[in-house]
């Protein structure tokens, strides 16, 4: 993140998609080195890293998260739009259940 950072001019946006921590596909895949929720974006950005008195990181990338998308499952999106249908569905459970997120897509404007 600090490489990309580096290269980018201020104000350009990154967009990236990546396996949800809590899904088979961030955990499974033997490739990924780290799992990422949608907190983890938030270090990146230097104002927030102040903010919990953690800029002594070794980030020095900057970004604003204009936004975190969260991509469900096929299996929860189905079940997500019924239960909306009805007034029954409570969004929490999305962020607390294994295999309900599938990928989180994220976008980012570079700071400088």
């Amino acid at each position: 993140m600090n490489e990309l950072h580096r290269v980018m001019a201020n104000g350009a946006l990154a967009n990236i998609a990546h396996p949800y921590a809590w899904s088979d596909w961030g955990i499974g895949d033997p490739t990924h080195r780290r799992l990422l929720t949608q907190m983890s974006w938030f270090y990146f950005d230097r104002d927030w890293r102040r903010s919990q008195g953690i800029e002594h990181y070794p980030i020095t990338a900057d970004f604003a998260i204009l936004a975190i998308d969260t991509r469900l499952t096929p299996a929860w999106a189905q079940a997500r739009s019924e239960a909306l249908m009805s007034g029954s569905w409570d969004d929490s459970v999305i962020y607390t259940a294994v295999n309900v997120i599938q990928e989180l897509a994220v976008t980012l404007e570079c700071r400088k």
